[in-house]
């Protein structure tokens, strides 16, 4: 996982709206998971 690797919320957030802008299928869907998911987890 990206963000376990110390990746900021903002690379990730910058590489799900490419895969968006790409119109990489269900990328829409999937990004708001994962911002999502990553919201959940606890701040380090």
């Amino acid at each position: 996982m990206a963000n376990g690797h110390g990746t900021p919320k903002e690379e990730i957030a910058e590489a799900l709206g490419a895969a968006v802008a790409l119109n990489a299928g269900a990328a829409v869907t999937y990004s708001a998971r994962v911002l999502d998911a990553i919201a959940a987890l606890p701040k380090a």
